[in-house]
């Protein structure tokens, strides 16, 4: 499954992007069963997700930016896109 294959590339430190050709392809349930599987797990840290139904984009993102820097633990970022490739 890839949200696995996805979560254990993680685990082993990698820094990844999860892309696929325009909507419905199943990149943002990969995406949530990572977060879900990382907020789980007791062991890894706290998971910020900003979902495409949102509305709000990173224009300023200087607080995200500081809560990563003050996160000691391991950090899982999702941020989630339309099926155009557009953040929303």
């Amino acid at each position: 499954m890839i949200a696995e294959h996805v979560y254990e590339r993680l685990s082993d430190g990698e820094h990844l992007v999860v892309k696929g050709e325009g909507g419905g392809t199943g990149k943002s349930t990969v995406c949530k069963r990572v977060a879900y599987r990382w907020n789980d797990d007791p062991d890894r840290g706290p998971v910020l997700y900003r979902g495409s139904a949102t509305g709000t984009s990173f224009d300023t993102p200087g607080t995200l930016i500081d809560v990563i820097r003050s996160t000691e633990d391991d950090l899982l970022v999702v941020v989630d896109k339309d099926g155009d490739g557009e953040e929303i």
